[in-house]
């Protein structure tokens, strides 16, 4: 599932924060397996130590800050991928969460879906537009539009049934 947020401008401190929590909440649902933002995306190794994080905990300020926005934008993982590279229309940021196969077959893909979509708008607060896509989220608007013609086609179907009856015998007790 990747759920896309979307702002003007994604690369300042605040915002910044507010995404690493979504990250972090997305980490910690109930049915998630896993999340991969840009977050989880690390410098190159130096030696034999576990490389830093892209983005620090802690975030720089001033020129140090715009430098790791440079970077960020620039790194060949996010930009493109986890982060737009078109900013005419504002900036949007990808999270890839992997669901959990044992969680999806005890509570289902809807009440998982409507638990990640929750949690994820509720972090973002009104700034930040959040939406899901990919191909369980679709599958299930699939499903469910389905389930949803069915009983209007078979309304539909029986009133027009009923109405032709009616017309052909022109007497109700016939129909």
């Amino acid at each position: 599932v990747l759920v896309a947020v979307e702002a003007a401008d994604l690369m300042q401190p605040a915002i910044l924060k507010v995404l690493r929590q979504i990250h972090l909440e997305l980490e910690l649902t109930d049915g998630v397996a896993g999340t991969a933002s840009l977050f989880s995306i690390r410098r190159g190794p130096v030696g034999d130590t576990l490389p830093p994080p892209l983005v620090p905990d802690t975030l720089p300020a001033g020129t140090e800050f715009h430098s790791l926005i440079d970077e960020v934008r620039s790194h060949p993982l996010v930009r493109g991928r986890l982060l737009s590279d078109r900013h005419d229309h504002g900036d949007l940021a990808l999270f890839v969460v992997g669901l959990d196969r044992q969680e999806l077959q005890r509570r289902g893909l809807g009440p998982t879906l409507r638990e990640v979509e929750r949690v994820a708008r509720t972090t973002a607060g009104p700034e930040l537009r959040v939406g899901l896509t990919g191909v369980p989220v679709m599958r299930l608007e699939i499903a469910e539009a389905s389930r949803r013609d069915r009983i209007v086609f078979t309304l539909a179907g029986s009133c027009v049934g009923l109405l032709v009856c009616f017309l052909f015998f022109r007497q109700l007790r016939f129909v």
